[in-house]
């Protein structure tokens, strides 16, 4: 959409402000939460298992790391995070706790139109 607004196609553009996250995008913020608790290890214990969970759901659904993520796979990530969350003793006020519990809203908004952007999306 840029290009075309570029070219002077369309008067002007907005940009989406909210995206259907990837698989890259949710091991991206797997991998920066687990940055930010390197001092508690029971929580990069339950990073660690969250990160699991979605391999084991990326290979069953056969998804790549630049799939689009549909709002079934959202709510299985966040049940197996949730669970991660009480089996390592994860604080309820703890920001993790709150990315764990709100995966389940991920998947909701179709991702972009077009052939490279819904590759892989089961939505």
């Amino acid at each position: 959409m840029a290009k075309v607004y570029e070219r002077g196609i369309v008067t002007h553009f907005v940009k989406p402000q909210f995206v259907t996250p990837t698989c890259k995008d949710i091991f991206d913020e797997l991998d920066k939460l687990k940055g930010e608790s390197i001092d508690k290890p029971h929580y990069v214990d339950a990073i660690n298992d969250t990160r699991k969970k979605l391999i084991e759901c990326m290979t069953q659904s056969k998804l790549l790391e630049y799939s689009f993520i549909a709002q079934s796979f959202g709510q299985i990530l966040s049940k197996s995070a949730l669970e991660a969350m009480k089996t390592y003793k994860v604080s309820e006020k703890a920001g993790l706790h709150a990315w764990a519990s709100s995966r389940d809203t991920l998947g909701r908004i179709k991702p972009p139109s077009g052939d490279d952007a819904s590759n892989g999306y089961q939505g």
